[in-house]
């Protein structure tokens, strides 16, 4: 069988306001179940679907900070791994992995 590969690949500094939106884009997406994204001549579409593993991954060190998110899936796959609390100052929201 053949493998179709795909990848994208994009990096930008920006402000905090187009990151959220790129951010709430993709979340709309994973509750759609369609994520398009695209710049310049290159394009992929992903269909989410089944349970989704998410890694999260925070750094701060003096005055850097880093936040890498990766949210992955396979067809038929599933795992519940606990919960996982998000929060900003002004409101907690809570997501929870069964």
């Amino acid at each position: 069988m053949g493998k179709d590969k795909q990848e994208f690949e994009f990096a930008a500094i920006t402000d905090c306001k187009d990151a959220a939106g790129y951010m709430e884009a993709i979340a709309k997406g994973l509750r759609e179940g369609r994520i398009n994204i695209a710049a310049g001549d290159q394009q992929i579409e992903l269909v989410p679907a089944g349970d989704i593993d998410v890694e999260i991954l925070a750094k701060r060190k003096d005055d850097k900070s880093k936040l890498e998110l990766e949210i992955s899936w396979k067809k038929g796959v599933g795992a519940g791994i606990g919960e996982l609390v998000v929060s900003t100052p002004a409101a907690a929201k809570t997501a929870k992995t069964v």
